[in-house]
């Protein structure tokens, strides 16, 4: 009789549990599914180690081009658009195309030093600590 009784009870409280959620699969870098552990943080992304010729900062000359300038809250201020290296392949500076008024698309060249590295996306952003305004203030660069 008491199982009679139990029976119905346990029936419904089965019925009313969710299921469980299905495992987290996240993504390497290569495409590649990775399980993730229920105790596992994001670790931050390596800094740049490229050197030699034709790197700067700890980039190379493709991830340079690719790289947006930007401000410290991380504005866009202009985008890469060639690299200044010397005959031994020694990156002294930046060609620039500046976003935004009144000076959009002017064209400038920026000195590597000062600037860092701020990773974005699947690429690196450069961060400088001018602003908008002094970089208007640069004479414009030489045509190539």
């Amino acid at each position: 009789m008491r199982t009679l009784i139990l029976l119905p009870l346990l029936t419904l409280a089965a019925c009313g549990s969710d299921p469980a959620p299905a495992p987290a699969v996240n993504l390497a870098d290569n495409g590649t599914p990775v399980a993730a552990t229920p105790d596992a943080t994001p670790s931050p992304r390596p800094s740049p180690s490229a050197t030699g010729p034709g790197t700067a900062l700890g980039l190379t000359y493709l991830e340079l081009e690719d790289a947006d300038l930007v401000d410290a809250s991380g504005r866009e201020l202009a985008e890469v658009e060639r690299i200044d290296a010397d005959a031994a392949g020694t990156i002294g500076g930046l060609v620039v195309e500046l976003k935004g008024p009144p000076l959009d698309g002017k064209m400038v060249r920026i000195p590597i030093d000062g600037l860092s590295i701020v990773p974005d996306g699947d690429g690196y952003d450069l961060r400088t600590a001018q602003t908008g305004d002094q970089l208007a203030a640069l004479p414009a660069a030489p045509p190539r």
